[in-house]
């Protein structure tokens, strides 16, 4: 609809609970806490984003946005996140309990976490029919001339 301004102020929004709930992390939780709070505000702001989005959408679409749909893609996307976290997570715990702590291992631990995720994600994601995801996954192909 050329509106930039309705997408500016999703993203306000959710930039303000984000750094809210992060300083407010910061300042209550214990400092080996922190970080995870800043996650939970991230995640947080994205879903107070969904529904400022939604709210948004529905009144000026003028109707229903087929929410069985999307809280059936939003439930497929969390099939296909836990598995990947859980071996992410233990590739980069293997990574850092073989190389150690340190810079390299960490670095190390990283990028063998992310390839991890990103693996298991698209595999399950396949496999679990996410309509948007394999037309990203098509975007992208065709974009590259595969």
């Amino acid at each position: 609809y050329e509106d930039t301004r309705t997408p500016f102020y999703n993203t306000v929004i959710v930039a303000a609970v984000n750094a809210a709930v992060s300083a407010a992390s910061f300042f209550v939780l214990p400092a080996r806490w922190a970080v995870v709070g800043m996650a939970a505000a991230y995640g947080l702001g994205y879903t107070v984003g969904v529904g400022v989005a939604w709210r948004r959408l529905k009144t000026r679409l003028g109707g229903d946005l087929d929410g069985a749909h999307v809280m059936r893609t939003y439930a497929r996307l969390t099939g296909a996140c836990v598995p990947a976290a859980a071996v992410a997570g233990a590739a980069a715990y293997g990574v850092t309990q073989w190389l150690g702590s340190g810079v390299a291992g960490s670095a190390t631990a990283l990028v063998a976490g992310g390839i991890a995720l990103a693996a298991v994600f698209l595999i399950a994601a396949k496999r679990m029919r996410i309509e948007e995801l394999n037309a990203m996954v098509g975007m992208v192909r065709g974009r590259l001339g595969r």
